[in-house]
């Protein structure tokens, strides 16, 4: 195939990638991630990569709240309507948490009753707290206990357990971290790097594996 050729196939298909991605992203890949990711065989696999990780902001809304995601939550609140008059509940609620509307008398309205139904109201940031996974909570839920693994409690226990010594662990574990902190050890484990390798392995091994 001829060069021009391939150059004018690979455009092409840069083109076709760039635009699969929804309107709103395309429109937020920044120049030197767009630059960056150009020359990607799969260019909206490489943006998406670039965007790294959400940030963990709360795993709890305030009471009567439902999480919409990007540390968000909003009111779950009622709206009622007579008898047969073609509301709806909100699909991002609805069967979820324990979100619940129920029918009130309307001695006004034709039927005498009026049907709740569940519908979004304000705004308020997530909140932390110790009794949920630290993990942010599924969309149209309360918090993220609702939907909690057994045994989560021991798992995030033994996630955040140092894996090394206590002399270590305020170091992330991490030796070198522990020798630049401590110009006297590192002196010696410079004048000593047989010893001193024995006392790395020692403080580096996890305690509850020993």
């Amino acid at each position: 195939m001829p060069v021009d050729t391939m150059i004018r196939t690979t455009l092409v298909l840069i083109g076709l990638a760039a635009a699969s991605l929804p309107a709103a992203a395309a429109g937020e890949v920044a120049p030197e991630v767009h630059n960056l990711c150009l020359q990607a065989a799969d260019y909206r696999g490489c943006v998406e990569a670039q965007a790294g990780t959400p940030e963990y902001l709360g795993n709890k809304c305030p009471k009567q709240y439902a999480y919409m995601g990007a540390g968000n939550c909003q009111q779950v609140v009622c709206s009622y309507t007579g008898i047969g008059g073609g509301d709806r509940h909100n699909p991002i609620i609805a069967g979820k948490s324990t979100w619940k509307c129920g029918n009130r008398i309307n001695w006004w309205s034709y039927a005498g009753i009026d049907k709740g139904h569940l519908k979004l109201g304000a705004i308020a940031p997530v909140q932390q707290t110790d009794d949920c996974p630290s993990v942010e909570p599924e969309i149209g839920w309360n918090s993220s206990c609702e939907n909690a693994k057994p045994g989560w409690r021991a798992a995030e226990a033994e996630a955040k357990r140092p894996k090394c010594s206590k002399r270590l662990a305020p170091f992330e574990c991490d030796w070198n971290a522990y020798l630049e902190a401590n110009p006297g050890m590192k002196a010696w484990a410079e004048a000593n790097p047989g010893a001193a390798e024995q006392q790395r392995i020692k403080l580096t091994a996890d305690p509850l594996k020993n």
